[in-house]
């Protein structure tokens, strides 16, 4: 899991918010609450989800994107098919 200035870090871009302080206007904070996050490492991730929408939390927590590792396992799996295809002794 990321620590939390990487997630407000990630936060911010997945918002198009330059500033620390835009993001804690956008989430309704002060930027003191926001600051102390960073110091702290801490989130109060309840508010975050309440606030922010059409977020992914693998990406956003984990830096994991789902879609692209599915669309990377699709593409081994066609690498696969054709390696046996061509090379029917692979299992």
């Amino acid at each position: 899991m990321l620590n939390s200035a990487n997630i407000i870090d990630k936060l911010k871009e997945h918002l198009d918010i330059k500033t620390d302080t835009d993001l804690a206007k956008y989430l309704e904070l002060h930027h003191s609450t926001l600051a102390g996050w960073r110091n702290r490492n801490s989130l109060n991730i309840e508010l975050i989800l309440e606030k922010v929408n059409n977020i992914d939390l693998n990406w956003l927590l984990y830096d994991h994107d789902i879609e692209k590792s599915n669309r990377d396992y699709s593409k081994v799996k066609e690498k696969i098919h054709t390696l046996r295809e061509n090379f029917p002794k692979i299992t």
